[in-house]
């Protein structure tokens, strides 16, 4: 489970990050996350969203999840990175569920986006801030956010821990790390 992966110093209990989960999805690093590096400041975190395509007859996660034990086959999810925080929350939030999701790679988030609003995509797990502008513009429509309350940009849509799954909590965070040693000054500079 994701809250396994919650271990690296760096990492608080809502965060996964690529420190925090590389030590556990791969068996060789050329760095340990605890050892080389020391965490200087976050600069900006954001929540992932499970978003549809307006076509799927699904206004809420619940409905989502419905329409998914009826149509197993259209399960696909769309993906911009495999293990990343946003698989993790989409893979946590489909055991909770009691479904399986057919995950879809992409190598960007722009061709996801399209394929999402083109409608050849039900749904993906993606980084909020992508979502906004066409959740606003009605060619998508995002069904709950990671966060564990609602999100600013966002007030209307739930939580998936307020939508009955709370397994699915986090928050990406881009964060300045230094090398391990680093002169204090320039640490406190930074």
């Amino acid at each position: 489970p994701v809250l396994a992966l919650r271990t690296v110093t760096y990492c608080t209990e809502n965060e996964e990050t690529p420190y925090c989960i590389s030590k556990a999805l791969y068996r060789r690093l050329a760095f340990d996350p605890q050892r080389d590096f020391v965490p200087v400041a976050i600069v900006a975190a954001f929540p992932w969203g499970l978003a549809i395509h307006p076509s799927i007859p699904a206004t809420t996660t619940a409905d989502l999840v419905s329409w998914i034990k009826a149509n197993p086959e259209k399960a696909q999810c769309g993906l911009v990175t495999v293990g990343s925080e946003g698989h993790l929350m989409a893979y946590s939030f489909a055991r909770e569920a009691g479904i399986q999701l057919n995950f879809v790679p992409y190598k960007g988030g722009a061709p996801m986006a399209q394929d999402l609003m083109a409608g050849h995509i039900p749904m993906v797990f993606d980084a909020l801030p992508n979502l906004i502008q066409p959740h606003r513009a009605g060619k998508i429509r995002v069904l709950a956010v990671t966060s564990a309350q609602s999100a600013i940009q966002l007030p209307e849509v739930p939580t998936l821990a307020s939508s009955g799954y709370a397994s699915a909590t986090g928050e990406s965070w881009i964060g300045v790390a230094a090398k391990r040693g680093s002169p204090a000054k320039r640490i406190q500079a930074i």
